[in-house]
């Protein structure tokens, strides 16, 4: 599936583009170019730093997004003056370039830190306009980071201030960043209305430079809508006007544009016209993202043609471009446009890798959209291999994942709703509430001085309360003291008797459940040394079997053991994250399936996928271990188990289901005591030691979960373990 790097739900790097035309908007205004003779005062003194500073950032500014790594330079240069005059004006101003410079750059953790200290300089400087520049500035920042409410919030303040100051260029630049983030939440209709009134007030003050920028992105706006040649004539006006203005980095952005337009108009030709004038542009000024988009989309007219040499080509040229500058979305497109080539070249074995590569990559970074499209390509492409459950499985996951989406998309109209009607309940609420509160002011006017009489009788009150407190609190403190001892003896008490029953359960374990097994295991070698040669080798495959099976037991106790042992003295820490209870079981499976293989038994993973819970993963893993360890131990031969999940009230259950042996009531009632170690053998004579269970019910706790048993004896057993839905990160 062709993924050009232009659609949102595609990892689009044309919307992208479109954050960084912003920058010019809101506060670059056309300045003389000074030269570096210019920028080198005679003298050293306060006022000439100054000066000399300030010419540094003007000189940034008028390279600020042709050449940004010279720019870089001036406003560093200038944070250094700032530094030696101490100056906060100058490192408000300098450090509001260098975040605007780094964000253009995509070097967001650098940007962040610039513009927040820039804030902090201009906080005492009460400068309106400076402050207009460093909340657009940071609206972009929260734009690019994905923080979309927030990048709104600091436009509005934009616009607020560009309609006090009543500054036609400000409030055009403002409607078109509103227009911009209209656009990345997915309204159109509201992002094409701010762009029109963007694009009117820079056409009435004859702004060719930034009506440019806002007819590009006009394109961006219709072609979303299905109006691509509308689209072609919005960013065909932008061409002329950054043809005339000789601006690289937007000519280059435009005829990308240009060429996704026609693309989708299958006008071929002049799609890969346009790729290559975009591509011509990005390579002569090094714009490494407009070079990546360029051989990607070039590579795509070739695969349509069938020239399969030439698209590879291309397809490795944006792929190497992307890796070696870290460009996660070109190097997740980049491999599934090379996966596709292969796939077209029935080359299925290349396909699976780059389709893998991109899935690995989508999957890390969270791209829903595109795991979708890499899930239904893989699925074909195994399918065409004849790995028929692979080809299903990958199949189920491209269904689960559309349906996820289209219920995602569901929640986001909801909320939507729910914002804008929440938004006009707190507007009349605030009204009402500022009525009330003249009314109260005048009230507690009138108040005050009953308030005053008030608070010398309370606190007559109180000095006389506290001299009645003082005198009963030696005689409290002594009782206390008295039963903190009493406390401190019980639960001594109590501790040495665990401790004691925790010291015989040890040495009972070493001293019997461990020595057994390894004598059982030197038995077995011991007939191989001595009859090594005399021995079939159907029985020598059986004793290994034996061997094997009876190291993994014993390794399970000895696993368990320490886990306990570290569980009584306090030294398992409790390290909660977001886990995938679907893998983590999974793993498990997995994990115990040669042990389920020996007796037959069938072992079903039903938990659903993405089952995401707050807890301890290590901890997590090590419960689901036991309970299905002991699920197989106590199941006849060709028995089942089922891992299902179910959700109820903020709750989220998981439920092991075997069709072993079950227990009695009085049996379930022993298994949940506290410190009580409980073992029988299992269906083909398994030995325990009971402290699976007690591991089982520690870790269950220490995750703020319960644990619960049913069953019937001779028909089987359900063990449920409850888990909290709700974590620090939930919506």
């Amino acid at each position: 599936m062709k993924m050009h790097f232009f659609y949102k739900e595609r990892l689009s790097f044309n919307i992208f583009f479109s954050f960084i035309l912003i920058a010019g908007i809101v506060f670059l205004s056309p300045l003389q170019l000074i030269s570096v003779e210019t920028i080198s005062p005679k003298t050293d003194s306060n006022d000439s730093l100054v000066e000399k500073a300030s010419l540094l950032l003007k000189r940034s500014d008028k390279i600020f997004d042709s050449k940004p790594f010279e720019a870089k330079s001036y406003v560093f240069e200038a944070i250094l003056l700032a530094d030696r005059i101490n100056s906060d004006s100058i490192f408000a101003k300098a450090n509001l370039n260098a975040g605007g410079i780094y964000l253009n750059l995509n070097n967001t953790d650098s940007a962040h830190y610039h513009l927040r200290k820039a804030e902090k300089y201009a906080a005492n400087l009460n400068n309106i306009l400076l402050s207009y520049r460093i909340y657009n500035e940071l609206g972009r920042f929260h734009q690019v980071t994905r923080n979309l409410d927030s990048a709104q919030y600091l436009f509005e303040k934009c616009l607020q201030i560009a309609n006090t100051l009543k500054d036609t260029m400000f409030i055009a630049g403002a409607y078109n960043n509103l227009g911009l983030n209209a656009d990345n939440k997915g309204d159109l209709k509201k992002a094409y209305e701010y762009y029109m009134l963007a694009l009117k007030s820079f056409e009435s003050i004859n702004d060719r430079q930034h009506a440019a920028i806002v007819l590009n992105n006009l394109g961006l706006i219709v072609h979303g809508l299905g109006e691509s040649e509308k689209a072609i004539d919005f960013v065909s006006r932008a061409i002329i006007i950054n043809q005339e203005l000789d601006r690289h980095f937007h000519l280059s952005m435009n005829y990308g544009n240009l060429g996704i337009y026609y693309s989708k108009l299958s006008q071929d030709e002049q799609a890969k016209e346009a790729y290559e004038k975009s591509l011509q542009i990005a390579i002569e000024h090094n714009l490494t993202l407009d070079q990546a988009r360029a051989y990607l989309n070039i590579g795509y007219i070739y695969a349509n043609d069938k020239n399969f040499i030439r698209a590879e080509e291309n397809f490795t040229k944006s792929l190497e471009l992307c890796q070696k500058h870290n460009i996660v979305y070109g190097v997740i497109l980049s491999n599934s446009a090379l996966g596709s080539l292969y796939q077209d070249k029935m080359d299925y074995a290349k396909a699976e890798l780059f389709f893998m590569k991109a899935l690995i990559l989508a999957e890390e970074s969270a791209h829903t959209v595109v795991m979708k499209n890499l899930y239904q390509q893989l699925s074909k492409v195994y399918e065409s291999k004849g790995a028929y459950k692979l080809a299903l499985e990958y199949s189920d996951k491209y269904i689960n994942l559309s349906d996820s989406l289209s219920i995602l998309d569901n929640k986001i109209a909801i909320l939507d709703l729910q914002t804008k009607y929440e938004t006009e309940r707190k507007d009349l609420e605030n009204r009402n509430l500022k009525a009330e509160n003249e009314i109260k002011n005048q009230i507690i006017k009138n108040q005050r001085l009953t308030n005053i009489v008030v608070i010398f009788i309370l606190f007559t009150l109180v000095v006389f309360t506290l001299m009645i407190l003082k005198s009963r609190r030696k005689l409290n403190a002594a009782n206390l003291k008295l039963n903190e001892l009493n406390n401190q003896v019980l639960a001594q008490n109590k501790s040495l008797k665990e401790l004691n029953q925790t010291k015989n359960k040890l040495f009972s374990v070493i001293g019997h459940d461990l020595k057994s097994p390894f004598n059982s295991l030197l038995g077995f070698l011991q007939i191989l040394i001595d009859d090594f040669e005399s021995i079939k080798e159907a029985e020598k495959k059986k004793i290994l079997e034996t061997l094997y099976l009876q190291s993994n037991n014993t390794y399970a106790m000895l696993e368990n053991l320490l886990q306990w042992a570290l569980s009584q003295q306090g030294q398992i820490k409790y390290t909660p994250q977001i886990v995938d209870f679907h893998n983590v079981i999974q793993t498990e499976v997995l994990f115990l399936g040669s042990r389920a293989e020996k007796k037959k038994i069938s072992i079903k993973n039903d938990v659903k996928h993405r089952t995401n819970i707050w807890a301890d993963k290590n901890m997590v893993q090590t419960i689901f271990r036991n309970i299905i360890n002991n699920a197989i131990k106590f199941s006849d031969v060709g028995g089942c188990i089922n891992i299902e999940s179910s959700e109820n009230d903020g709750y989220t259950f998981f439920h092991v289901t075997d069709t072993g042996i079950g227990m009695t009531q009085e049996t379930i009632d022993t298994l949940l005591s506290e410190n009580i170690f409980y073992t029988t053998d299992g269906t083909q004579n398994e030995k325990g030691t009971g402290l699976g269970l007690m591991i089982v019910k520690d870790f269950t706790a220490l995750n703020h979960a319960e644990l619960s048993i049913q069953s019937t004896p001779d028909v089987g057993s359900v063990f449920t373990l409850k888990f909290s839905s709700d974590h620090p990160f939930s919506v």
